[in-house]
Formats: structure tokens, sequence, C-alpha cells
């Protein structure tokens, strides 16, 4: 039960079939619908990977989609995650994929930065939001970011590598003044 009752808790943990998808912020998904192709993650090289695509490789046509307070960008926060929720919620996800894994059941984590947060971790305030993709500021924070949210994964924290998102796009980042460049992407489309 207390198992069922955490699991209610999360938020950021949507199981999703082939037909069934998330919620966006203005409007919902409802069967049948489908994801933009527009929206994306990166991976750790920071390439590219549109989130449709991933959610297609689900054998079993499910797919465990946990979007969490990633990377503590070298705080020393415990699980190295900034968000303190996200790390006492990571059993969840390694039970699931603990138990799932090799039913067909595919896991998609996806590490966000702490785009509000960036200033109480040691960085420029809002660089995940403000800064061009290539200033210093926001390079020096998305390989913090990057490398600690690896190490997560490294210690066995996360069960999966973990895709990212360094500007907070899948999240709550709908402030039109906060979108630097095209390659920003659009979120709401």
């Amino acid at each position: 039960m207390n198992f069922i009752f955490s699991l209610f808790r999360i938020i950021s943990l949507i199981l999703i079939s082939h037909q069934t998808l998330a919620a966006d912020f203005d409007t919902q998904y409802s069967q049948g619908d489908s994801i933009s192709p527009d929206i994306f993650v990166t991976n750790k090289s920071g390439s590219q990977v549109h989130l449709a695509s991933l959610l297609k490789e689900a054998e079993a046509g499910i797919n465990v989609l946990f979007i969490f307070g990633g990377g503590d960008m070298g705080s020393g926060q415990p699980g190295h995650l900034w968000c303190q929720d996200s790390f006492e919620d990571t059993h969840i996800l390694r039970t699931l994929y603990s138990k799932y894994q090799d039913k067909g059941v595919n896991f998609i984590p996806v590490a966000a930065a702490p785009a509000y947060h960036t200033q109480m971790l040691g960085h420029k305030a809002d660089v995940f939001l403000t800064d061009a993709t290539g200033s210093e500021e926001f390079k020096t924070a998305e390989q913090a970011f990057i490398d600690s949210t690896l190490a997560s994964f490294d210690s066995g924290i996360l069960p999966v590598e973990p895709y990212l998102d360094s500007r907070f796009r899948l999240m709550f980042n709908r402030s039109p003044e906060l979108v630097p460049e095209e390659a920003y992407g659009d979120v709401l489309s």
C-alpha cells in the first residue's frame, strides 16, 4: 500500500502507452493524439533526441517517462540530484526497472536542470533560462549539470542512463521572454 501511495505522489512519473500520452501545459493529450515532433531532449553528448521517437521503442507498448530534478551541478546534494524529492523517489524507478526491464517496458528518465535554482548551486542565476547556448556561463553550467546527473547514474541512484533537459523545456518554463534563441524549441506546439 505504501508503494502504491508513493507512486501516486510522483507527478513526474508518467506511464505512457503508444496511444495514451502525457499532458502538456495548455491542453491535455487524449488517446490517439501525438506528441509534437519538435519536442526533444538531449543525450549526454548533447545530441537532440526527439521524445516521440523514444516513446515508440517500447516492445510491450508501455513507456515509463520519469522526469526528475537532475544533477546538482557539483553542490554535493544526496544522490547528486538538486531536487531531493526526486532523489527520494528514485527508489520507485529502481523498483519498477528491476521488475519490468525484461518485460518489454521502455524506461525513459529525463533529468530536468535546476533552471530556477542555479544561483543557489553556485552558478549564474537563470543561466539555463536566459543565456545563449554558446555562452561560457551556459556551457559551464550545462557541463556541471551533465556531469552531476551522470554521477547519479554511475553511483546506481538511477538504473538507466538519463536523457537531459537543460532548458527545462518539458516542465514549467512557459515564459516567452525566456526563449534565448531558436534552438530552444517550441514545447507547446
